[in-house]
């Protein structure tokens, strides 16, 4: 089921993004009971928004969490020939992960980390632990050789 979880709109913790709860209440209020989808198209890029017809009109995940109310929204012509698919699994992850759901490689929000030793962290809204590796790379490069008037070094 992809309609949105009403009690997303009450969690106020670190976890959720406020810019997402703010998008959303004003999209409900503006839209009524209006199903808000999130849809990722062919590229693997999420929209947030809803299907009229085969368009699709919403706006792209990551500028509503950088921009909230203030992200614009688009009418993507034919989204559903295009091949934009409801995910209709995100709501129920975003209730269990957060933020991580939108970014699991961790690498958007430094506020996460919880420092659990020298070299160690702990993500504070799914418990993913990071470890700090050296890595050394070794790699091959071209440069140019001085050379006589003759050619040769």
């Amino acid at each position: 089921m992809n309609e949105i979880p009403k009690e997303l709109l009450a969690l106020k913790s670190d976890k959720y993004s406020p810019n997402l709860r703010k998008w959303l209440r004003k999209e409900l209020d503006r839209l009524g009971e209006h199903v808000e989808l999130v849809v990722v198209s062919r590229e693997g890029r999420r929209r947030i928004g809803y299907f009229h017809e085969d368009d699709f009109v919403g706006a792209d995940l990551p500028r509503v969490l950088n921009s909230g109310v203030r992200a614009l929204k688009f009418c993507f012509v034919e989204a559903k020939l295009h091949g934009y698919q409801a995910d209709p699994e995100f709501w129920e992850k975003y209730r269990e992960l957060g933020k991580c759901h939108l970014d699991p490689a961790h690498s958007w929000y430094n506020e996460r980390w919880i420092q659990t030793g020298a070299k160690s962290r702990q993500c504070r809204w799914c418990g993913r632990r990071h470890r700090l590796y050296s890595v050394v790379e070794k790699s091959e490069v071209w440069r140019e050789v001085k050379t006589t008037t003759n050619g040769h070094k």
